[in-house]
């Protein structure tokens, strides 16, 4: 705790004696206050220090210990004692043999006693004969020169604890006093034969005694005094060394090894485990607990000095007494211990083995199958079923190959059960408790974070749930579902495919066209279909290689597939669900891969042959088979779709590039950007803005933030970038375009051939038959509607492409999507919204999420999907379905054979019977109520369309819009608001917002907002205008 946080705390200490003392509201409150900054300052001192032991972890690891061991571990001190000495109590109490030491004083003795009784007392006197050995030096000084001793200074390690003088420098008067602290190891608490010494003496008396030391021990081997048999004391040398020249001359002597399978080992350097089960593997240990040379390291520890004064800490009591050479033989094994600040235990299971264990219960060898293992700070189970594998795990409890099946794996971080069933085919499970192939199919599957069940109807299909109720094959058709957060119906049309859903009850591929769907962050099943590909997901329940390719995957930290697809091309995942090649490896042979990335992702849905890369987004790529890729980040990306050769990176945006064909390309961040949509060869980088770029073609460029800015509302060639704002450019028809943003923006409603970009509005694009596309961003787009051949790209928006069947796919997201309602034999793909696609029986399919989706109710042979609502569909008996959503939804009442998609509403559709259908959200609506044959899309709001029977149509947004009522051939969008507009017949369009507007009421191509000079307001001439046109 540094010194801001202890001021803090003090402060806080003294608020709230205040508080107490006065017990006044106002003083609890700044107590409160206190005591609030006090728990930010020591959460920060804390991460400032965990922050300090990280970066020092290499060069002070012990201080990484111990914070580790503050975190684990309660300091209970030292626990009462059996001792066997006697004293007196407070009381006056004498303490009896075999009674309890409770006192901290009766503690240190009992400690004392016993860390004296093991200790060795050296006869000074009768000393044993000695081999006579004749040398000419002698030692008869010892020299202390400044750089032997600088020498000695420079190697002490600083983070080693001071002695009794509690400085480290300075000469003690007490040098031989020594603080011997008892380490509990294990087993009773109250027994001393559990407790370890360990001394703490002065760091000068360190020095001295180890220049001494370094003195003798040169001139001991200098003049060849010491035996070679003499292993204790000797650097390079310890107990394990002699054990081990034991050992291998026994081992000479008997012809063969521990287990007789004629193998020897030769360890060297540590206290471990060499070739325990005798078959031929040896491991070595480091880190081990060792006091003297125990982790052969070549140095060797020494007692200075038997006349030392000992401090046994019982707890802060100290005693005086003599201590004497080293410990041997604690346990009673018949094996000498040198333990430091550990527990060491030696040959646990009785194998006749020995293990050195660091900071943790090492079990080794325990189900005798001969293999050996090095866990490092982990409890690990090492080949427990006998197959003769053997695993190295890290940080975890692995299990290996408990099956038998012969096949092993690496864990990590998790708990991990391979081949349950005993198929003979392996997992790797990340952070999850895995079952496989629970049904016996022969079928695996990796689930994560989950409970997998596979094939749970005995279909012979797997199926793979996640963080849901999963209900596989409920239709008994065959086939297999995998269901999210949801409770989901598969192929309930009984077709015999299969679907996977996202955070939503989808079905994919329900019309029998052979092609799959991939989904992340959910249960994900591939090749559902048959195609023989399989799927990888991240965090979800994945299958491998399903398909019998013969292909295997690299997994890291994720379950990654490669090749899956047998293409001969691989593709590398990280954290993700990576898909390759799925949608184009059998029906287009396009033989190209592709890496997905938290999304679900089509690759080359157009059939070029070129792959695509996509993070966290619905993307599209090469839709208008220009032969380019690209590449999207975060966003739904659309990269040269004017076929101009040019690609773009795009970040955080739904971002358009090189509309107009000029040849440059743009890089927009966080906002709906459009550049260079007139053709002028200018470029724009827009950053959390619409922006919109010269679109008037005068070569400047504007950028808008946060405004209400109203640009050539004239029509005088300049463009404007609205946000948040009531935005009104370009209503006189001039022919330039507008973006808008939060707002109900209209663009190019004159046929002036202009695109716009919209974001979190209703907007309506190229209406006019242009040939441009735009790209919208989080609002309802609509977008190329008069066969131009081009496509848009939507996020999380309600986005209507190629409406006229010009043979273009769309993508769209987070909004009602209609795409290819004119028959074209394209597919969409919608996430987050109502997409209804291919109503008019041109047989393609639709993929619809977490929204109410409804494709080919005319009896097309196609089906539709309902989520979580009371849907009334077919209430006509007219043979066709409807999906509704938290609704009571009435569709096709006037038999017309059209379906309806409604959404948290009470809607009717299709009132009139002209064979149209709508799709209304969270309103009531009525569309194509006079017979006109033009469809609506309303949303939140009770809208009128197309009243006039002018054969337009209008999109409206959360307010009750009127459009066209004067039959002029021209649109409006409203936004909360009752709007009219050009309700003077002069071929003129106007956007209002929260207000209600007229505009242009004398038809001379102003605008203007007053009342007449009686005071009455002038929407008197809308009324005689309706008039004369009905």
């Amino acid at each position: 705790m540094n010194q801001a946080a202890v001021d803090k705390v003090k402060k806080k200490t003294q608020k709230f004696k205040t508080w107490v003392g006065s017990n006044d509201e106002q003083d609890r409150r700044m107590y409160a206050r206190a005591r609030n900054q006090a728990k930010i300052e020591c959460r920060r001192a804390e991460k400032e220090f965990q922050r300090l032991v990280a970066s020092e972890v290499k060069s002070n690891p012990k201080a990484f210990y111990r914070y580790a061991k503050s975190k684990l571990k309660t300091r209970v001190g030292v626990s009462d004692l059996m001792c066997r000495t006697r004293s007196v109590d407070l009381a006056g109490r004498r303490t009896a043999d075999g009674s309890y030491a409770d006192f901290d004083q009766d503690k240190a003795e009992a400690l004392n006693s016993f860390f004296s009784s093991v200790f060795t007392r050296e006869d000074a006197i009768n000393l044993p004969a000695f081999e006579d050995r004749r040398f000419d030096t002698a030692l008869a000084h010892i020299v202390f020169t400044e750089e032997g001793i600088r020498n000695k200074l420079s190697k002490l390690k600083v983070h080693k604890s001071p002695g009794p003088d509690m400085v480290h420098p300075r000469v003690p008067s007490d040098w031989k006093v020594a603080y011997v602290s008892p380490i509990f190891k294990m087993g009773d608490r109250h027994s001393t034969n559990n407790y370890r010494p360990v001394s703490l003496t002065s760091i000068i008396c360190k020095v001295l005694g180890s220049i001494n030391r370094d003195a003798a021990m040169e001139h001991l081997l200098r003049n060849n005094l010491v035996k070679d048999c003499q292993h204790g004391f000797m650097p390079g040398r310890s107990c394990l060394t002699q054990l081990l020249k034991v050992l291998d001359n026994w081992t000479h002597i008997l012809e063969r090894d521990l287990d007789g399978d004629g193998e020897s080992s030769n360890n060297l350097l540590t206290d471990g485990e060499e070739d325990v089960s005798g078959d031929g593997e040896s491991s070595n240990n480091l880190l081990t607990d060792s006091k003297e040379d125990v982790s052969g390291d070549g140095e060797s520890s020494n007692n200075l000095l038997t006349d030392s004064e000992e401090d046994v800490s019982g707890d802060g009591e100290s005693s005086n007494n003599l201590l004497t050479d080293g410990e041997e033989d604690v346990s009673g094994d018949g094996e000498s211990s040198n333990n430091l600040l550990t527990d060491s235990e030696e040959d646990v299971s009785g194998d006749g083995e020995s293990s050195n264990n660091l900071l943790t219960d090492s079990e080794e060898d325990v189900s005798g199958d001969g293999e050996s293992s090095n866990n490092l700070l982990t409890d690990s189970k090492e080949d427990v079923s006998g197959d003769g594998e053997s695993s190295n795990n890290l940080l975890t409890d692995g299990e290996e190959d408990v099956s038998g099946d012969g096949e092993s794996s690496n864990n990590l971080l998790t708990d991990s059960e391979e081949d349950v069933s005993g198929d003979g085919e392996s997992s790797n499970n990340l952070l999850t408790d895995s079952k496989e192939d629970v049904s016996g199919d022969g079928e695996s599957s990796n689930n994560l974070l989950t409970d997998g069940e596979e094939d749970v109807s005995g279909d012979g299909e797997p199926s793979n749930n996640l963080l849901t109720d999963g209900e596989e094959d409920v239709s008994g058709d065959g086939e297999s579902s995998s269901n999210l957060l949801t409770d989901s119906e598969e192929d309930i049309s009984d077709d015999g495919e299969s679907s996977n859903n996202l955070l939503t009850d989808s079905e994919e591929d329900v019309s029998g066209d052979g092609e799959s769907s991939n989904n992340l962050l959910t249960d994900g099943e591939e090749d559902v279909s048959g195609d023989g590909e399989s799927s990888n997901n991240l965090l979800t329940d994945s299958e491998e290689d399903v398909s019998d390719d013969g292909e295997s995957s690299n997994n890291l930290l994720t379950d990654i597939e490669e090749d899956v697809s047998g293409d001969g091309e691989s593709s590398n995942n990280l954290l993700t669900d990576g898909e390759e090649d799925v949608s184009g490896d059998v029906v287009m042979c396009d033989g190209e891969s592709s890496n997905n990335l938290l999304t679900d992702s089509e690759e080359d849905v157009s059939g070029d042959g070129e792959s695509s890369n996509n993070l966290l987004t619905d993307s599209e790529e090469d839709v208008s088979g220009d032969g380019e890729s690209s590449n999207n980040l975060l966003t739904d990306g659309e990269e040269d779709v004017s076929g101009d050769g040019e690609s773009s990176n795009n970040l955080l945006t739904d971002s358009e590039e090189d509309v107009s064909g000029d040849g440059e390309s743009s890089n927009n961040l966080l906002t709906d950007g459009e550049e260079d949509v007139s053709g002028d060869g200018e470029s724009s980088n827009n950053l959390l803005t619409d922006s919109e770029e010269d679109v008037s073609g005068d070569g400047e460029s504007s950028n808008n933030l946060l405004t209400d800015s109203e640009e050539d509302v004239s029509g005088d060639g300049e463009s404007s970038n609205n946000l948040l704002t009531d935005s009104e450019e370009d209503v006189s028809g001039d022919g330039e375009s507008s973006n808008n943003l939060l707002t109900d923006g209209e663009e190019d409603v004159s046929g002036d051939g202009e695109s716009s970009n919209n974001l979190l509005t209703d907007s309506e694009e190229d209406v006019s038959d242009d040939g441009e596309s735009s790209n919208n961003l989080l609002t309802d787009s609509e977008e190329d509607v008069s066969d131009d051949g081009e496509s848009s790209n939507n996020l999380l928006t309600d986005s209507k492409e190629d409406v006229s069947g010009d043979g273009e796919s769309s993508n769209n997201l987070g909004k009602m999507s209609v795409e290819d309602v004119s028959g074209d034999g394209e597919s969409s793909n919608n996430l987050l919204t109502d997409g209804e696609e291919d109503v008019s029986d041109d047989g393609e399919s639709s993929n619809n999420l977490l929204t109410d989706g409804e494709e080919d109710v005319s009896g097309d042979g196609e089906s539709s999907n309902n989520l979580l609502t009371d849907g009334e569909e077919d209430v006509s008996d007219d043979g066709e379905s409807s999906n509704n959503l938290l609704t009571d939804g009435k569709e096709d009442v006037s038999d017309d054979g059209e379906s309806s998609n409604n959404l948290l509403t009470d809607s009717e559709e299709d009132v009139s019977g002209d064979g149209e259908s709508s799709n209304n959200l969270l309103t009531d609506s009525e569309e194509d109520v006079s017979g006109d044959g033009e469809s609506s899309n309303n949303l939140l709001t009770d809208s009128e369309e197309d009243v006039s029977g002018d054969g337009e149509s209008s999109n409206n947004l959360l307010t009750d819009s009127e459009e066209d009522v004067s039959g002029d051939g021209e649109s409006s969008n409203n936004l909360l608001t009752d709007g009219e507009e050009d309700v003077s017949d002069d071929g003129e369009s106007s956007n209002n917002l929260l207000t209600d507007s007229e505009e242009d009421v004398s038809g001379d191509g102003a605008v203007r907002r007053s009342v007449d000079l009686a005071g009455r307001r002038v929407g008197w001439q809308r009324q005689r205008r309706r008039c004369c046109l009905l």
